[in-house]
């Protein structure tokens, strides 16, 4: 097992699976979109590199790891939609 392509490999995954989950409601269908096209292309990365076995544990630790995440951080803590957000300039 290569240690490097898992590292990395998770982060690529991590990161995607993680936009879904703090993107806001109404947008979730098109980012999810993008995401499986990102997973995609994560997938081709690692079969060019002859990782594949270590790309599926990526993916799977990855998805734990977000789950985790969503059950202790995110559930509590939603992202904002875009009326809620307030932008500070210069005349504020």
């Amino acid at each position: 097992m290569n240690l490097g392509a898992f590292g990395i490999l998770t982060i690529l995954n991590g990161g995607l699976l993680f936009t879904v989950f703090r993107v806001e409601a109404k947008h979730r269908r098109i980012v999810g979109l993008s995401v499986v096209l990102g997973l995609f292309m994560v997938y081709q990365y690692a079969l060019g590199h002859r990782s594949e076995g270590e790309y599926w544990l990526a993916l799977g630790v990855a998805g734990v790891l977000n789950a985790l995440f969503w059950l202790l951080i995110g559930r509590y803590n939603p992202p904002r939609s875009d009326e809620e957000i307030k932008v500070i300039g210069l005349d504020d």
